[in-house]
C-alpha cells in the first residue's frame, strides 16, 4: 500500500516537472507555423490556445507597427510568442520569446 502511494506521488512530481517542457515544445511547434504576411485573424486562429495581449513596452520596428504577445496559460516567457504586425494587420516579424 505504501509503495503504491509513493509511486503515485513520484509520478505526479515527474508529470508536474515535465509540464513546462511540454509547454515550451508546444510553443516552438506553433511558432514554426507562423509566416510573414499572415493576417491577425489567421494568427489568432493558429495560436488559439494562447492568450493574446498588446505589448506596450515594445513598439515594434517603428511608427505604424504594433506588437501582440501570445502567452500559453501561466508559463510566461517559457511559452510566449511575440508578433510584430504592420498597420494593415499583416504579420511582419514573428518572434520566439520562448527561446530567450
Amino acid at each position: 500500500m505504501a509503495a503504491r502511494v509513493i509511486a503515485i506521488l513520484l509520478l505526479a512530481i515527474v508529470a508536474i516537472a515535465a509540464l513546462p517542457l511540454a509547454a515550451n515544445l508546444y510553443a516552438e511547434a506553433m511558432y514554426s507555423g507562423l509566416r510573414s504576411g499572415m493576417t491577425r485573424v489567421n494568427v489568432n486562429r493558429h495560436l488559439w490556445a494562447f492568450a493574446s495581449r498588446p505589448n506596450t513596452t515594445y513598439q515594434g520596428i517603428g511608427p505604424g507597427y504594433f506588437v501582440v504577445r501570445y502567452e500559453l496559460l501561466w508559463f510566461g516567457k517559457a511559452a510566449s510568442i511575440q508578433v510584430v504586425s504592420r498597420a494593415d494587420g499583416t504579420v511582419c516579424d514573428p518572434q520566439p520569446i520562448f527561446r530567450d
